[in-house]
């Protein structure tokens, strides 16, 4: 009768508890005996002691560190807004000046090389553009003598 009772209140219990907690049910039931269970229950508990004791600051000092993780986080996000805002506006101004700095770049070629043709060789002026930096860029003249 005892054992009845004992295993209808059990069964409360079990229905009574969270899916995580029926999950660690089904992985223990499997145990062939109370001694292996109290083992067990041993482990997790020597386990869970030296969690505790071994850095009583460790959860603290986790949560300081996902603070400092989100404030980078959206330190990098407003930066990449910035620079992308930066990219674009450099984007505006080159496409002001870069076709004025081209027409100025051929009126003057085409004077050079009219003035080489005169003395029979050959020249002209042009703008080297290095895609990465402004400041790699630089007039180019080539003259070929003959």
């Amino acid at each position: 009768m005892e054992y009845r009772q004992v295993y209808s209140q059990a069964k409360r219990l079990i229905q009574s508890v969270t899916g995580e907690e029926r999950d660690m049910i089904k992985e223990f039931k499997d145990l062939s005996s109370i001694e292996a269970l109290e083992m067990e229950i041993s482990a997790v508990e020597s386990r869970l002691q030296l969690m505790h004791e071994g850095d009583p600051h460790a959860i603290k000092s986790y949560e300081e560190r996902e603070q400092t993780i989100q404030k980078v986080q959206q330190l990098l996000a407003e930066l990449d807004k910035k620079l992308e805002e930066h990219r674009d506006q450099i984007v505006n101004l080159r496409e002001q000046w870069e076709p004025e700095l081209d027409a100025l770049v051929a009126q003057i070629s085409q004077g050079f090389a009219h003035n080489f043709q005169q003395i029979g060789c050959a020249g002209q002026v042009g703008v080297h553009k290095d895609e990465e930096e402004f400041e790699n860029w630089s007039i180019k003249i080539e003259v070929r003598f003959r």
